[in-house]
């Protein structure tokens, strides 16, 4: 796994200040960047770990696993940490790193 310092993080402009609540990333291997996360007690979500046009609502419109490969690979890998903008400098830098 890569080291979660060497990934891309957002750069916000030196006049501006962020309105990020939460950081989303996708990876290879979701159960690993999970375990790490969990270490220094960072939560993570999956929030839709099924492809929107496969969940129920979306089903009557005909859509099949294999029509949005890029959104079935992204659910594969999707996950997300809050980050409150109130958090302490060092515990964003912990999770955007």
């Amino acid at each position: 796994m890569t080291p979660l310092s060497k990934q891309a993080c957002s750069k916000v402009a030196s006049w501006a200040d962020h309105v990020y609540y939460m950081y989303a990333v996708r990876a290879r291997h979701r159960s690993l960047v999970e375990e790490e996360f969990r270490r220094p007690a960072i939560q993570t979500r999956v929030h839709y770990p099924e492809p929107i046009h496969l969940t129920e609502p979306w089903r009557g419109l005909g859509y099949r696993a294999g029509c949005f490969p890029h959104t079935e690979k992204a659910a594969l890998g999707a996950i997300s940490s809050g980050v409150p903008k109130r958090s302490k400098p060092s515990r964003k830098a912990t999770v955007s790193l």
